[in-house]
């Protein structure tokens, strides 16, 4: 059994959401009664192509991380349908989706939680092939040969237990179970976030070479928005359960359309420390709005110091933009940007929540 990288096609997405929704009931009472829904996801199409990286980014609570468990079928959406090379699999179950889940792998944000620690890691990561493939433990050490080099390990660190490995080790140990049954696609939930900053390098640096190499897509959840713009081709900005602004990773990072962008960005440290002294932090008052109860019109009205009495109304549509991204905001809609950067707007002034 060979890696080889899979035959890739740039017309049809490898996976498709459209208009995928989530909420989730909150129970209180003796009588767990439902008293509100948390809209976790709301109405999110997007595509992802074979041998493409999307990065996907936002605060804490945004919905990056259910928005991935979507695309993998680990949640049920509540409305809108997932659709996996040219498949529907919404409503897939029992073999039809453990076939799907073969093409789908997720390599989670903590590498210790993500193993039995009563278990080598030979067993562990042989047991995508026995569930996925029905291969024999002579089968799967086969393969293993085959793989456990591509991630920067030797065969004897899969004899060792969890706790015997250093985070990278591990990381790169999940990387390598995600990989065994030769998916299509790869969810990565903050793969970095709990390793130090050198072995975060290492690992971004371990998953652009395998991208290179066997042609997989990734969908990479992240804070870092400098991460997410080296390791994409293409970034999706989520506040509050939507996408409000998506586009080539370049030009989102250089150029953001979206007021939540250009504040997201503008935390973001450049490792010129002249560039760095002359840069304006924009500070947002307030927090993340409750998403069992959202806002009216524009879910970041309560926050953007762009806000028009339009925002507090209306949710703005999606707004095509010429690179072939999209944002949604009223600026572009009826007001001054028609899809030009919000920087063109001036430096905002700090605003409180409203």
């Amino acid at each position: 059994m060979t890696l080889a990288a899979p035959q890739t096609s740039t017309n049809t997405p490898l996976i498709e959401l459209k208009g995928v929704s989530k909420t989730f009931p909150v129970r209180q009472g003796l009588l767990q009664r439902v008293r509100a829904h948390v809209h976790a996801v709301s109405d999110i199409s997007l595509q992802i192509y074979s041998g493409e990286s999307v990065g996907l980014v936002g605060e804490s609570g945004s919905g990056k991380s259910t928005l991935g468990r979507l695309a993998m079928r680990l949640l049920d959406p509540s409305s809108g349908t997932v659709h996996f090379e040219g498949t529907d699999v919404t409503n897939l179950h029992g073999s039809g989706l453990r076939t799907m889940r073969a093409g789908v792998q997720t390599v989670f944000q903590d590498p210790f939680g993500a193993f039995n620690p009563l278990l080598p890691l030979r067993t562990s990561v042989s047991e995508p092939l026995q569930v996925h493939r029905g291969l024999s433990k002579g089968d799967c050490l086969e393969r293993l040969r085959e793989l456990i080099p591509l991630v920067g390990l030797s065969l004897s660190h899969l004899e060792r237990y969890p706790r015997e490995l250093s985070g990278g080790q591990l990381q790169r140990m999940a990387i390598a179970r995600a990989l065994a049954v030769e998916p299509r696609l790869l969810v990565l939930d903050e793969p970095i976030s709990a390793l130090d900053v050198s072995t975060q390098a290492q690992v971004i640096n371990l998953l652009e070479e395998l991208q290179r190499k066997l042609g997989v897509a990734y969908l990479l959840i992240a804070h870092n928005p400098a991460l997410v713009r080296h390791a994409s081709d293409r970034i999706a900005v989520m506040y509050l359960g939507e996408v409000v602004e998506i586009g080539d990773a370049g030009d989102v990072y250089d150029h953001p359309r979206h007021p939540y962008t250009q504040a997201l960005l503008s935390a973001v440290t450049v490792p010129d420390p002249d560039a760095q002294r002359t840069r304006q932090r924009i500070i947002l008052q307030g927090d993340i709005p409750n998403p069992a109860d959202p806002p009216p019109g524009c879910r970041f009205h309560t926050r953007c110091p762009y806000t028009m009495d339009i925002c507090r109304i209306e949710p703005p549509p999606q707004y095509p933009l010429a690179n072939k991204g999209a944002v949604r905001c009223h600026l572009h809609t009826v007001g001054a940007l028609e899809g030009r950067p919000v920087a063109e707007l001036g430096m905002p002034t700090v605003v409180t929540s409203a």
